[in-house]
């Protein structure tokens, strides 16, 4: 049975929206019928409200059932989802991304905008911290801190992020745990993706 990296969340439940979230990734992805049999092969209710409390559990049953379907590592699995989730993010919060002109400044307000903004609509929601230190030339350490240590959900998410921002990355994680946290510090360099170069006509 999967469980947490780190020590259990101070509240052991997740908000229905994280779910939701998945839900559409895996749905678009493999159809809904993919989704159908995950949970069942989980055991998990599937009814989500974005506002609703639904055990941690029951997100690691659904991931669990996922590598045995597809064949992939639970790990595989968290950065798939991660990277997924983002165009959905991105079409509910369109404003914020929006409002950066790439990944490094996305993430280094993350915690004041979407993460504050999840708090104030959610109570008792628990999001991750995201710290980023901009290291110039395209680089930046991102800190990823959470209970719940989903580090390769978090990976997942900054590649997602990257790719929305038409960036390619390279990334460097070191994982560790701080005050029962867990805590991955993310070493990225982010290039833009260049055209092909275009051939004179003859």
């Amino acid at each position: 049975m999967l469980q947490w990296c780190g020590l259990p969340p101070t509240v052991p439940h997740m908000k229905g929206i994280v779910f939701n979230l998945v839900e559409l990734a895996v749905t678009e992805e493999f159809g809904a019928e993919t989704w159908t049999a995950l949970l069942e092969a989980a055991n998990a209710g599937g009814r989500y409200e974005n506002t609703g409390d639904h055990d941690d559990a029951e997100l690691l049953a659904i991931v669990g059932a996922a590598s045995e379907a597809l064949g992939l590592t639970p790990a595989q699995v968290l950065r798939w989802t991660g990277e997924r989730i983002i165009p959905h993010m991105a079409a509910s919060y369109s404003a914020y991304f929006d409002a950066h002109p790439g990944p490094i400044e996305f993430f280094a307000t993350l915690d004041d905008t979407i993460h504050w903004e999840v708090l104030s609509m959610y109570e008792g929601a628990e999001p991750p911290r995201f710290q980023t230190e901009d290291l110039g030339d395209g680089r930046a350490m991102i800190e990823y801190s959470s209970f719940r240590g989903l580090p390769d959900l978090a990976e997942g998410m900054i590649a997602g992020v990257a790719a929305h921002y038409g960036t390619e990355l390279i990334v460097d994680r070191q994982d560790g745990e701080e005050d029962g946290r867990t805590v991955c510090r993310f070493q990225c360099a982010f290039r833009t993706a260049e055209l092909p170069e275009q051939q004179p006509l003859p």
